[in-house]
């Protein structure tokens, strides 16, 4: 495994935020999947790395939603859709949790892609490259001189 400084894999985060966030300005939500692939290439551990793309992923749709909200625009457009979803105008809180949930399963559904993709190209090690000592068959231990 390749160890890089961990400012390297902050600024990778960030730039990561950036392009979720600029990509949903956009209308390209897709790109929070593509993101969650790119992410898998960390080197860090497989639960490390999902939590950093759940994070970045739902920081990603989080964060412009907050600053929407300080306009009080975004308040009037999440109560219309509470409305319509039969929650009633008051829970328009619940469309903004719906909405950063949906980022944070699109960042772990593509690094649990890029994981999957991962472990069929790695090759897996084998107990006979792990040099465990152990035998194929009796006959390994009769050779040695040890007891079966």
């Amino acid at each position: 495994m390749v160890h890089i400084s961990r400012w390297v894999i902050w600024a990778i985060l960030l730039v990561s935020l950036g392009i979720i966030w600029y990509a949903n300005i956009l209308g390209l939500w897709y790109v929070t999947f593509l993101v969650g692939i790119a992410l898998t290439g960390l080197p860090v551990r497989g639960g490390v790395a999902a939590f950093l793309s759940a994070s970045v992923s739902a920081a990603g749709w989080g964060l412009p939603l907050a600053w929407m909200s300080r306009t009080g625009h975004m308040h009037a457009a999440a109560a219309a859709v509470s409305a319509m979803m039969g929650f009633g105008t008051k829970l328009w809180w619940v469309v903004d949790a719906i909405t950063v949930l949906t980022g944070l399963l699109l960042g772990l559904a593509g690094t649990w892609l890029g994981r999957a993709v991962l472990a069929l190209v790695r090759p897996s090690c084998t107990v006979h490259e792990q040099n465990l000592g152990v035998a194929d068959s009796p006959d390994d231990y009769i050779a040695s001189g040890d007891e079966w």
